[in-house]
């Protein structure tokens, strides 16, 4: 009998010893997630920018990691150009739009990414958020006024798996939309309603040159003007 109870403490002590192991596994695994996107390297940028092509408009994303911890978004159209330099906007390369857009201000971009998103995408996106909004305005809507919460890191992840969906070749990841998800609840926010880049004409004007025909479309004078003079 005595050799009966004192096999059954042993094994309720190993039960319990076990349990305790699988609770600090289940405590230590979110933990360590949390703490990695917390401390990823973006947060310690000067800069970091998220370009988005949505319909025919390009979104420019500024996020400055800086005393001043501002956002500002500029919506611009495709195809848009910089008489004084000769610069079009150009969706179909965001990379190098994104750098030259910005020179076009004096300004620098020193991380970039970019994103490419349509209606179906937007929907699947803006479901997941619970957005009341549609489109775009919904997706800036929720993730500037959206409650922050411990469990951001499991949205990012199922955000950034909606994403890839849709643009595979996107850098956009889990740990860039946290960062982005964290900065917007916590930045001071310049929307695209004070930041348009609009063509001078309802539409772009062809021009001949030789044999071959471009479309030409500038930018309002003060359109260019009011962007240049927030991002100062």
């Amino acid at each position: 009998m005595a050799v009966y109870l004192k096999k059954r403490k042993s094994g309720s002590k190993k039960f319990i010893f076990i349990f305790i192991i699988i609770l600090l596994v289940i405590i230590a695994i979110p933990s360590f997630m949390i703490f990695r996107m917390e401390n990823y390297y973006l947060f310690d940028r000067q800069n970091v920018n998220l370009t988005i092509s949505y319909n025919n408009d390009i979104y420019f994303v500024r996020s400055l990691n800086s005393v001043d911890k501002k956002i500002y978004i500029i919506k611009s159209q495709d195809k848009i150009t910089f008489p004084e330099t000769g610069f079009t906007v150009d969706s179909s390369k965001l990379s190098e739009t994104t750098d030259s857009f910005y020179q076009q201000f004096g300004k620098r971009a020193d991380e970039i990414f970019t994103l490419k998103l349509d209606d179906k995408a937007l929907s699947e996106i803006n479901s997941s958020m619970k957005s009341d909004k549609p489109g775009i305005e919904g997706f800036f809507d929720t993730m500037i006024y959206s409650d922050s919460s411990l469990f951001d890191f499991i949205k990012a992840s199922g955000y950034a798996k909606i994403i890839s969906k849709y643009d595979r070749e996107t850098k956009v990841d889990s740990n860039v939309l946290y960062y982005f998800m964290k900065v917007f609840k916590k930045y001071s926010v310049t929307n695209y309603d004070k930041m348009k880049a609009t063509g001078r004409f309802s539409s772009p004007l062809t021009v001949n040159v030789g044999d071959n025909k471009y479309e030409i479309n500038e930018i309002k004078p003060e359109d260019f003007d009011t962007i240049k003079s927030i991002l100062e």
